[in-house]
């Protein structure tokens, strides 16, 4: 009887063992089951907080970036306007001390006499021609220096083509009685001479006043934008 009930208190003895150990066991492992869910917590609230600070840095840089170049572009802007505004300048000024307006007006009045001398406009022409070589372009409004070169082509393909008069300029300077002793000379060696001649300057005078035509429909409207004055 004594070890039946010794055996009955120690199986109970045994069973509350096990019973308290199933609860630590169960105790601990809940335990460890929120250790790791905090640890998991942690560790996305840490990436997200990372990854909301790398999305900081990344649109900071980006406005930086952004104004950076908006500054740089707007610096760029003033200084070609700076530099476009004493391009100008010294454009009209080289206008100017050429006397290049003044050599235009010229050639109108040269005009005028033509019929009867024409070396002195050919040779005026020549000049205003060189003196637009001389005139520097560099760093011109694209409109503007677009507008003088075609003035400038114009009036160089006029000229070059008045050099090519079907007759020596050094008889067209001689006068009247220079070009009636030429035309004499050529017919007496050629008899079919006047009618080839007159055919030539025909097709010369055409060219002339469609090259003619062609400056008086300049547009110089471009011109007047810079308040540079041609007339």
């Amino acid at each position: 009887m004594k070890m039946a009930r010794i055996f009955l208190l120690l199986v109970a003895l045994g069973s509350f063992l096990l019973t308290s150990c199933g609860e630590k066991r169960e105790q601990a492992s809940d335990k460890g089951g929120a250790k790791k869910e905090d640890a998991t917590g942690g560790e996305k609230e840490a990436e997200e907080k990372k990854a909301a600070a790398e999305k900081a840095a990344a649109e900071k840089a980006t406005a930086e970036k952004a104004a950076a170049e908006k500054a740089a572009a707007e610096k760029a802007t003033a200084e070609k306007a700076t530099a476009e505004k004493a391009a100008i300048e010294a454009f009209a000024k080289q206008i100017a001390d050429l006397g290049i307006v003044e050599d235009m007006n010229t050639l109108e009045e040269l005009e005028a006499n033509a019929e009867e001398n024409p070396a002195p406009l050919f040779e005026a022409m020549d000049a205003l021609v060189e003196k637009f070589g001389e005139v520097n372009t560099d760093g011109l409004p694209a409109d503007l220096e677009e507008g003088f070169e075609t003035m400038k082509s114009g009036f160089s393909d006029l000229a070059e083509h008045c050099r090519a008069i079907p007759m020596p300029l050094k008889v067209l300077k001689g006068g009247e009685a220079a070009i009636m002793a030429w035309v004499t000379e050529k017919m007496t060696a050629d008899p079919e001479f006047l009618g080839k001649f007159e055919v030539e300057m025909g097709a010369w005078e055409k060219k002339v006043e469609e090259l003619g035509s062609k400056l008086e429909e300049l547009d110089g409207s471009v011109f007047e934008k810079y308040d540079i004055e041609l007339e």
